[in-house]
């Protein structure tokens, strides 16, 4: 599962995001490809670790729509509480990396509201994660060919694990009544 995730976070951080630019910037040749020029207050698409990384320079500012809030997530638990059954909601693209690079980045903050913002933000995905596990796991098991389509990519493929494992698990104790039967 380590491995998926990794490959999730890789798929992310190549995906292209806008980005307005906060200061002229020349053009910036890359291995392989080149970035900009820019123009302040412009907005441009370009790869998420770049604009991380040209944002981490004070260059660009990368638009809301790419970036988790500590508000948002807390927003998400709220809502998803309130559901009835197994009801998901459906979460922004690439929620998980988002989550993971809004914990990290509160982490980095060591003032005590950093902290607290840090501690509010991971409560939160936890309550949202433990629920959405639970109905997950509860949709898993009905064996429907295919994963909702209110999970995100990661659910999608956690969900399409807990099936076959308990495929196999129903087709080995079946089979196994059958061979001793």
């Amino acid at each position: 599962m380590y491995q998926e995730m990794r490959d999730l976070q890789f798929a992310f951080l190549n995906t292209k995001i806008r980005v307005v630019a906060l200061k002229d910037v020349p053009e910036i040749q890359l291995v392989g490809f080149t970035v900009g020029p820019f123009t302040t207050g412009e907005e441009y698409e370009i790869y998420y670790w770049v604009a991380e990384e040209l944002e981490r320079e004070g260059l660009v500012k990368i638009c809301d729509e790419a970036v988790l809030t500590v508000e948002q997530v807390e927003k998400l638990r709220l809502i998803q509480s309130i559901q009835k059954g197994l009801k998901l909601i459906s979460l922004p693209t690439s929620f998980y990396c988002m989550a993971r690079r809004l914990l990290a980045k509160l982490r980095s903050d060591q003032t005590l509201e950093g902290l607290k913002r840090y501690e509010r933000a991971k409560r939160a995905l936890d309550d949202l994660i433990g629920m959405r596990l639970a109905i997950l796991v509860q949709l898993a098991l009905l064996d429907l060919p295919k994963p909702p389509e209110e999970l995100d990519e990661a659910e999608k493929r956690l969900y399409l694990k807990i099936r076959e494992l308990n495929i196999q698990w129903k087709k080995a104790i079946l089979e196994g009544e059958k061979q001793n039967g």
